[in-house]
């Protein structure tokens, strides 16, 4: 009697698990084109901002400079100085993130295997 249960109980799941793969395969399809989709978003909103952060810190920079070249011999060097050095440092920060996006939006537009590859192999690690 115990024996009967335990080989039901083995039929069960194993007729679970051809279930379970036929449903992976079929939606094999629709999940790669929603991750491509997902990475191509965050990589285009982080892209955006990037530039968006860019164009305002120069704008930012060309309106001010008046006052960034005169504060360096000024009594008020301080603030303005630092000021621009650090919006310079992260703007120059900012710019190398902005190309890795690039380089993942080229990937994703030219080779869509070889990121899918690269992000399957992600996960395995």
């Amino acid at each position: 009697m115990k024996e009967e249960q335990q080989q039901k109980l083995v039929e069960y799941l194993l007729g679970l698990m051809e279930r379970g793969e036929d449903f992976v395969l079929e939606q094999a399809p629709d999940l790669v084109q929603q991750i491509l989709a997902w990475e191509w978003a965050l990589y285009c909103t982080g892209y955006c901002f990037g530039v968006v952060f860019v164009v305002s810190s120069c704008v930012f920079l060309f309106m001010n400079r008046k006052k960034i070249f005169e504060s360096w011999d000024g009594d008020y060097a301080f603030p303005w100085a630092v000021l621009s050095g650090l919006l310079i440092l992260i703007t120059t920060f900012v710019s190398f993130g902005m190309l890795l996006c690039l380089s993942t939006f080229v990937q994703l537009w030219v080779a869509p295997k070889v990121f899918l590859l690269e992000y399957m192999s992600s996960l395995i690690k």
